[in-house]
């Protein structure tokens, strides 16, 4: 999937759930939302650019963080596999 539907199809996510999601569905979407946007910034900085890049860039940082702590395991796993439905075509 190229990288323009990718940003459109996780800003439409993190619209909806702001709408329709629950507490916890909010919760973890902003926590993507904010690795998102930090993959985002730093492929900027990148001289060609793709999807398989900023989703190499959210899962090392995801991969920090969890080992930073930052997230109980069910809430990592929860994170994880919305970056995986964002990425998935």
């Amino acid at each position: 999937m190229q990288l323009e539907k990718i940003v459109e199809k996780a800003e439409q996510y993190f619209v909806d759930v702001v709408e329709e999601g629950s507490d916890q569905d909010l919760f973890i979407a902003g926590y993507v939302q904010g690795h998102f946007s930090l993959g985002l910034a730093k492929l900027q900085s990148y001289e060609t650019q793709s999807t398989e890049q900023l989703k190499a860039i959210i899962d090392k940082n995801l991969d920090q963080a969890f080992a930073d702590k930052e997230l109980e395991e069910p809430d990592q796993q929860q994170a994880r596999k919305l970056v995986e439905t964002l990425f998935s075509s």
